[in-house]
């Protein structure tokens, strides 16, 4: 964030880019940690898509109508 805020977004994406595959890698359900990628990605301006809800629905409803 701190290259965001000198006017290097390259660089600052780059940072954030490298700091996410590390954070799904090993501490993809901390909280804290999600709060913060949360804040970098405000100040970076960058926008994820909204994950759908799995409702349970689809997938294995084929396999389990076997058992």
């Amino acid at each position: 964030m701190a290259h965001r805020q000198l006017g290097h977004k390259d660089e600052a994406r780059k940072w954030y880019n490298r700091a996410v595959e590390w954070l799904e890698k090993y501490q993809p359900k901390n909280e804290e940690v999600i709060r913060f990628r949360a804040e970098a990605e405000r100040v970076l301006g960058i926008t994820r898509p909204i994950p759908k809800p799995n409702d349970g629905s689809h997938g294995d409803d084929a396999a389990n109508a076997n058992r």
